[in-house]
């Protein structure tokens, strides 16, 4: 009865395993055991897609997106260019919406201090303050949305190289 037992496991195992893991990704995404259509990586509306039936394995939110390194394969290429990715959105996202929270911040302190008739035209200390921290939030938004740009443009390249070992695999 035990040996019985076994066998119909080890059958059940063997037959129903290839079937049920017909479309899913292996654990490891490797040319050899991965097809391009099952695996391969796109961007479609902040999400990051994966295979042909469009499975959504990550997203790219305001401040923070999902680690892309865990989703690429093996290619050293690929793995550079997520960690580039994975470090320069989260610096980038934080640094951009520093800049325009405090932009507005100071924008509107400016507005509400200069309101109303004035007959001194003078500029005092506060409001060179002023200026210097909209110079400040301008700078800080230049920067967090210049490492937005290497970001995405590390987003292109990781994903281009994860799916380059589909096509050279044929």
């Amino acid at each position: 009865m035990h040996q019985l037992l076994t066998i119909a496991i080890i059958s059940v195992t063997f037959v129903g395993a290839p079937l049920l893991a017909e479309d899913a990704p292996p654990a490891s995404t490797s040319a050899s055991l991965c097809s391009y259509d099952v695996c391969a990586l796109r961007v479609e509306e902040g999400r990051i897609i994966q295979g042909r039936r469009g499975q959504e394995v990550g997203r790219l939110r305001w401040l923070n997106a999902t680690p892309l390194l865990p989703l690429v394969g093996a290619s050293d290429s690929a793995r550079f260019y997520a960690t580039d990715f994975d470090r320069r959105y989260a610096v980038g996202s934080r640094w951009a919406a520093l800049g325009a929270v405090s932009g507005g911040v100071v924008l509107a302190s400016m507005v509400s201090s200069n309101y109303g008739a004035s007959t001194n035209t003078r500029w005092t200390g506060g409001d060179w303050a002023l200026l210097g921290g909209l110079v400040l939030s301008i700078g800080a938004g230049t920067y967090g949305q210049h490492q937005l740009e290497r970001a995405r443009r590390g987003l292109a390249r990781a994903i281009w190289w994860h799916n380059r070992e589909f096509v050279s695999a044929r």
